[in-house]
């Protein structure tokens, strides 16, 4: 067992024991210090970026440290369908950042996220070490570079997680989809899976301008957050890329209702 092994194991009982034992204020020390351990760990590591098995293995570490994550933060979703095995082209509807340190947990995968999430202190060296794809929102040649990036992993046989609204919602409604990444499945044949999720409580989507730091703090403090997701068929991707946005948009639209009925 590694040394990382190890400590995740650790980091994992500390946080069931501070679960039971402990206020909120405690626990969400304890999670945002292992957070920052984590990060800290992460960031130092050197991989070269555009080899397959570079890609492939960032995926793999990048999964098992969302999965130390989720485990942690007292995070139990409750997954509806299979779970896509690689490569395909995730999309989902967004409520926050823990949609994607959720699903990376359940696929290895390289996601597509805002540049703004490489700035964050500690965190951001560290995700940009394992693989994740950053865009600046309407800068097209950072969108360009985000589908080759995508296309990289895709064709070292790693799934990409993407949530083509490009903004975040709570959960009420599907926003129209950027069509970017269809046209990039299409190229490469690869299905497209079509994936909703669904928070018990509203108020763990971050939505707006709402800040960083304090809505973490508080979901930090909580017990346990919980939430469904449910994985739909995967789509072949045939025509234009706009009608095959649209047409995937409504199914994750579909899959959402089945979940907030």
């Amino acid at each position: 067992m590694s040394v990382a092994d190890v400590s995740s194991r650790a980091l994992v009982l500390s946080a069931r024991r501070t679960g039971s034992a402990m206020g909120g204020v405690v626990r969400a020390g304890l999670r945002i210090g292992a957070l920052a351990r984590l990060a800290l760990r992460h960031r130092r590591v050197s991989v070269p970026a555009d080899t397959a098995e570079a890609i492939r293995v960032r995926a793999a570490v990048l999964r098992g440290c969302c999965s130390t994550m989720v485990l942690a933060h007292g995070i139990r979703p409750r997954v509806l369908g299979r779970p896509p095995a690689g490569p395909t082209v995730i999309v989902a509807n967004h409520l926050g950042y823990l949609d994607p340190l959720i699903l990376a947990a359940l696929v290895p995968c390289a996601p597509i996220a805002k540049r703004e999430a490489s700035r964050w202190p500690l965190i951001g060296p560290a995700l940009s070490q394992m693989g994740l794809v950053f865009v600046d929102r309407g800068d097209a040649r950072s969108g360009a570079r985000a589908l080759r990036g995508a296309r990289r992993a895709l064709e070292a046989g790693v799934s990409v997680l993407v949530f083509p609204e490009g903004t975040t919602t709570h959960g009420d409604e599907v926003l129209p989809f950027r069509r970017g990444i269809f046209g990039v499945a299409r190229h490469l044949g690869v299905p497209v899976v079509p994936t909703a999720l669904s928070f018990a409580d509203r108020s763990c989507c971050w939505v707006g301008d709402a800040p960083f730091a304090p809505h973490y703090a508080r979901l930090a403090a909580r017990r346990t957050l919980s939430l469904v997701i449910r994985f739909g068929e995967p789509q072949a991707v045939q025509g234009h890329a706009s009608l095959a946005a649209e047409r995937i948009r409504g199914e994750v639209d579909r899959l959402r209702r089945t979940l907030v009925g």
